[in-house]
């Protein structure tokens, strides 16, 4: 049977974790458009240049992406209350989402994961249906009765996916200040 995601714990080290938090902590000051579910995104490509390394060991330690090809990448960073990232599917294979604040930061310990759902968007929807156009993905959803399972947040922890699989922001609720945001980076591959 087709498991639909894995869960690694541990995935990156407290070195690579806090250097992903430094760059992003020290990069919020920039001009950067905040998103309606509370978040700011950093291309990966464009302005993070260890991004490299850290892909490259990732690909050697997961053999599912043993034939596939960096695609894109992001660093998440959101409001201490707030919904973050609205359901959405993407173009690529296979997602790897890290989080990479510590669990001493959390406030709210059910929230800050990811929703999974068991769908992905009928073949003949356009990128800007599949993930922009939210009120098409939410009656899709519940049109056809999709399940949404909850992976918990935990700091270094990895989720790899099918890209395509609609997922969420599971709500954000970190404790105040500047260092406690809820920072995560995604690698997406083809």
């Amino acid at each position: 049977m087709y498991q639909m995601f894995n869960v690694i714990d541990n995935f990156i080290s407290e070195e690579v974790a806090g250097d992903i938090r430094a760059f992003t902590l020290n990069n919020l000051v920039t001009n950067r458009p905040k998103y309606s579910g509370g978040y700011i995104s950093i291309d990966l490509v464009e302005e993070w240049e260890p991004y490299h390394d850290l892909q490259k060991e990732i690909q050697e330690k997961l053999p599912i992406l043993k034939d596939k090809t960096f695609f894109q990448g992001w660093i998440f960073c959101y409001d201490e209350e707030c919904n973050g990232v609205t359901p959405h599917a993407d173009p690529g294979a296979i997602n790897v989402n890290i989080w990479c604040t510590p669990d001493g930061c959390i406030l709210d310990k059910d929230k800050n994961g990811l929703i999974l759902y068991n769908k992905k968007p009928p073949e003949d929807w356009t990128w800007d249906d599949y993930n922009r156009n939210l009120p098409k993905i939410e009656n899709y959803l519940e049109e056809t009765q999709a399940i949404g399972t909850k992976i918990p947040y935990k700091y270094k922890r990895a989720v790899i996916f099918d890209s395509r699989y609609f997922h969420e922001t599971d709500n954000v609720s970190t404790k105040p200040g500047l260092g406690n945001k809820r920072i995560n980076i995604t690698f997406m591959y083809k």
